[in-house]
């Protein structure tokens, strides 16, 4: 246990850390130790007119928790991470309205208007996405429906932002938490797109500021609430899958120019980082796939699917989870018996999302072994991010990272459909949080560990024909 002299020497930072399903909070030692973690899970909530963020039950939870941390030492930062579909509006120092849940869905006639104003993917890389996965649509909601609220002292933060400005009073906009899916920034102009101009959207949002830079320090209420000093420094803050890239970016060094970055939680999102001339008009036309921004600005082909969302869907209550370290072994022995009965999910799981987002669910020949079965779900999302893989072009290295890292069947059958490829996996824990712990601490030294992965001791590329077949004869029988 540390000393309270050394209590005062060392330095500590908190990464917060808001997912779509849990919110994480990490303490870290300056030289990239984590001392400690905690992680709530966000509930679903309505508020009488539409679906919302559990926004007031985080704020909660993560002052009970700083006062926690404040314990253990000193204090000097805070970075927050969040995804890239929700955003907040402020009036007057205070939030105007609930922030909204992406998986509302919103009217039928809302959308439509919307549809009409929104830009062009070689515009945005921004492609249409289900119910509220894009800002756009949530800021077009909000300022038609709740216009008083939208004029002098009104602004609006990605959600990462919000938090700094929650934790500070300093109000910002940072480019990674803008760039994701949100049809508000132009790549074209390297600006406001046209929509957000024309809507009137653009001239509320807060002033842009850099990912690493600090904004501000802990404000006052913070510090009754918390215990910790009015010293503590508050960071812009980053889209989360933003995070993991430019962690990783730094850890290939001579490398950097290409390679891919799978990282799988709720979504499964691989930005392939290239110098490589980019077909925008070949991405256009393909389902599950965007650019996203990256924190200087450049684009980055992104594919993306609600991979854990499928993966906790197909499990349900079955002894069949693929995250598990008990459970790797029999999954892996039991691949070959995949193969022999001809098993097959086809997708997909969450209607309306990701590369197959036009057909539904099917399951052929589904074992009735757990064991069989969880291997059978990790080949199929491994066929899923394989397919948005390809349709991104990655061709060169792929790192593999996030809590379904863990699972053996799916990292190798990855290997397996990706054979021109060297595949890897990252199982460091909380590296999106080590990520940012690089912009608060330049000079702490962060490498990955990486090992790599082999391919299946099945033919996985010929199964993939049929699954590729039967996916088209399941689409053609629909229409």
């Amino acid at each position: 246990m540390a000393t309270g002299l050394e209590k005062m020497q060392q330095r500590n930072y908190v990464v917060l850390d808001v997912g779509k399903t849990l919110a994480k909070l990490s303490l870290w030692r300056e030289d990239g130790v984590c001392l400690a973690q905690e992680t709530r899970n966000n509930q679903i909530l309505h508020n009488g007119s539409y679906q919302m963020l559990d926004v007031h039950g985080i704020d909660k939870w993560l002052a009970k928790i700083l006062c926690q941390f404040a314990n253990i030492g000193p204090i000097c930062g805070i970075y927050p991470i969040a995804h890239g579909a929700a955003v907040a509006v402020i009036k007057d120092g205070k939030l105007a309205f609930d922030p909204i849940d992406y998986e509302w869905q919103f009217d039928g006639e809302i959308e439509a208007k919307y549809a009409e104003l929104r830009g062009q993917f070689n515009e945005t890389g921004s492609p249409r996405m289900e119910n509220g996965l894009n800002m756009g649509l949530q800021l077009y909601y909000l300022k038609s429906q709740f216009a008083e609220h939208f004029g002098d002292g009104t602004q609006i933060m990605p959600w990462a932002q919000y938090w700094a400005w929650r934790l500070s009073g300093v109000s910002c906009t940072e480019i990674s938490s803008l760039g994701a899916h949100t049809d508000l920034w132009s790549l074209q102009t390297n600006d406001y797109s046209k929509m957000a101009y024309e809507t009137g959207i653009a001239k509320y949002f807060a002033p842009m500021r850099k990912a690493g830079e600090i904004v501000g320090t802990l404000s006052k209420e913070w510090c009754d609430k918390t215990n910790l000093c009015e010293e503590v420094k508050i960071y812009a803050g980053i889209h989360d899958s933003n995070a993991a890239l430019y962690l990783t970016r730094n850890a290939m060094q001579n490398n950097a120019n290409e390679f891919t970055i799978v990282s799988t939680g709720t979504w499964f999102v691989a930005m392939r980082a290239t110098s490589a001339k980019i077909d925008m008009e070949k991405m256009a036309n393909e389902a599950g796939v965007l650019f996203n921004i990256d924190i200087d600005g450049k684009k980055v082909p992104t594919a993306l699917f609600m991979g854990g969302r499928e993966i906790e869907i197909l499990i349900e209550s079955r002894n069949s989870r693929i995250d598990v370290s008990e459970n790797q072994t029999k999954q892996l022995a039991a691949t070959k018996q995949i193969l022999d009965i001809g098993a097959f999910i086809l997708p997909t799981a969450t209607p309306g999302i990701g590369p197959f987002a036009g057909c539904q669910l099917q399951k052929i020949n589904s074992p009735n072994c757990d064991d069989q079965y969880g291997a059978l779900v990790a080949i199929y999302a491994a066929l899923v991010t394989g397919h948005g893989l390809e349709l991104i072009g990655a061709n060169s290295t792929i790192i593999i990272e996030g809590r379904f890292s863990q699972s053996v069947v799916y990292c190798r059958a990855i290997a397996s459909l990706m054979p021109d490829c060297k595949v890897y996996v990252c199982n460091e824990d909380a590296n999106i949080a080590l990520g940012v712990l690089k912009m608060m601490v330049k000079d702490v030294e962060l490498t990955r560990e990486l090992k790599p992965i082999e391919p299946l001791e099945i033919d996985l590329l010929a199964y993939r024909a049929s699954f590729y077949e039967k996916v088209d004869n399941s689409l053609k029988q629909r229409s």
